[in-house]
């Protein structure tokens, strides 16, 4: 309702008055709604995170997606990636009944600091490096790589690799109080005629430490061998602390650099008291001072997301219309078993896996052969992913991994002919 008046302009109590045709009118005030709803907050929580961690490392992820143009192009495919892996392990853990405090690490909206997080550093057809956090001999946090023996040769064919290629390792450190990333590249160097020295003589010298300058060498790093695994650390000066660690694998192929999927892993332990949950990061955004509707692009933060809960409850959580969906239902060679139980048996010869679901073009969905590295990628539709020609022999294991910075979703043991399966078989 609104009436005529003249001579006032702006609010006055629960009124707002403003000139109209030529004369003041007076309307009751109407305040917008605040959109900091639980499950917009969880979308600006986990696009702080991603935008400060492209930032840290942007030296190296400006040109890490094998496809994508240097700059613009791999930024938006780093935070378009990273973003909907977390959204989608977001709705996982509240569609579980599971609680967001268990999903970390996050840091609140408008937070001064950077912490790492799980996030995907790279992406292309080279086999993929994993690695893990692990503490040393000499009982420092480091990144650790599982190889099949300790020798240069042995490296490079356990992990799929080839003389000539080039590895990166990335290494984040908490120095005075401050999250750090350092990097290091190694040639793999064709003209090093011996393949079959140890490491520890044709990669580093004496104390451990790479040949730098060797043949574009760059970067410290620190490396420490065993028979079944090789550590690396950044120079832990003044007390460092390694907390997360990857490893990108590239080479040059004719114009084109290939790259191989990277994701960087941290640890909780090192981490430590700066270790935030998404449910404490959403709690602090959504209790910090009020939006400025005045900057905001308040049409922009459109959403769903349930009603509000409590500290002790599970956030609503609404998964993005693009997030792929998977069936439990999964056909091996033919024939449906359920995989939510984490494991099946299937009998030799396993060929043919294929997944249902939706949105599956979007997904990271890809499989590892027990005792290998390298990533099975399947042909993909909309509604299917398959996984061909994987010739499985009895005592083989397939891994099968939703997304590249997921857990594993499943894991199939081919048995003898004979045998039965552990799955339940659907009707």
């Amino acid at each position: 309702m609104t009436q005529e008046m003249y001579g006032a302009s702006g609010k006055v109590g629960n009124k707002v008055y403003y000139r109209s045709n030529g004369k003041t009118v007076a309307r009751e005030a109407v305040t917008p709604k605040n959109p900091k709803t639980n499950a917009q907050t969880i979308q600006r929580v986990i696009a702080s995170q991603v935008t400060k961690t492209y930032q840290k490392f942007k030296a190296i992820c400006d040109h890490a997606f094998e496809g994508y143009s240097m700059g613009a192009q791999c930024a938006n495919q780093f935070k378009k990636l990273n973003m909907r892996n977390l959204r989608a392990r977001a709705s996982e853990i509240n569609q579980a009944g599971q609680s967001l405090a268990q999903f970390y690490n996050f840091q609140p909206v408008g937070a001064t600091g950077w912490v790492p997080g799980s996030v995907i550093l790279s992406q292309g057809q080279l086999p993929r490096v994993a690695t893990e956090m692990a503490q040393s001999e000499l009982g420092l946090y480091c990144g650790r790589v599982a190889i099949s023996e300790n020798t240069y040769a042995g490296v490079i064919n356990s992990l799929g690799l080839k003389r000539g290629d080039q590895l990166t390792f990335v290494t984040v450190s908490k120095v005075n109080g401050e999250y750090v990333p350092s990097y290091a590249r190694v040639i793999l160097d064709p003209r090093n005629g011996d393949g079959a020295a140890p490491l520890s003589t044709a990669f580093v010298d004496a104390e451990g430490v790479i040949q730098n300058p060797s043949w574009k060498n760059k970067g410290s790093i620190y490396l420490d061998f065993d028979t079944d695994h090789l550590d690396f650390i950044a120079n832990p000066v003044n007390g460092a602390v390694c907390v997360a660690s990857a490893i990108i694998v590239s080479r040059k192929d004719g114009d084109q650099w290939l790259r191989s999927n990277s994701v960087l892993v941290i640890s909780e332990a090192a981490i430590g008291s700066d270790l935030v949950s998404l449910w404490d990061a959403v709690e602090q955004s959504y209790q910090a001072s009020e939006i400025d509707l005045e900057n905001e692009q308040y049409l922009n933060n459109a959403g769903t997301g349930g009603a509000e809960g409590s500290s002790s409850s599970t956030t609503p959580v609404t998964p993005p219309t693009d997030a792929p969906t998977y069936s439990n239902t999964v056909s091996f060679n033919g024939a449906g078993q359920n995989v939510a139980g984490g494991s099946v048996t299937v009998t030799a010869p396993l060929n043919t896996v294929v997944v249902s679901g939706t949105n599956l073009t979007e997904s990271g969905i890809y499989a590892v052969k027990g005792g290998t590295t390298e990533h099975i990628a399947p042909t993909k539709t909309a509604t299917t992913a398959t996984f061909s020609g994987l010739n499985g022999a009895a005592n083989d294991t397939f891994t099968f991994y939703k997304a590249e910075s997921g857990a594993a979703w499943f894991t199939v043991t081919v048995q003898a002919g004979g045998g039965g399966g552990t799955g339940n078989l659907d009707d």
